[in-house]
């Protein structure tokens, strides 16, 4: 499918979106183009909104003690 999306149109195949160059027409990409197109495309990468955030030095940080401390049970 070739859609007009917010930033121009666009092909995709319902898994994967490839963007049409500015300079070309998307009314005459054919679809040997439009495979190659799709196939040269990056994949998707996962969103980093709800990613975990790796430690900073402050909070991995070892505290050390003078008094021994007994294993626990």
């Amino acid at each position: 499918k070739i859609l007009n999306g917010p930033y121009g149109p666009y092909i995709t195949d319902g898994k994967k979106n490839a963007r049409i160059a500015k300079d070309a027409d998307p009314t005459i990409i054919t679809e040997a183009e439009a495979k190659k197109m799709l196939k040269e495309a990056p994949a998707k990468g996962k969103g980093r909104r709800f990613t975990k955030k790796t430690p900073s030095a402050k909070t991995t940080r070892v505290i050390k003690t003078k008094r021994k401390v007994a294993p626990k049970k």
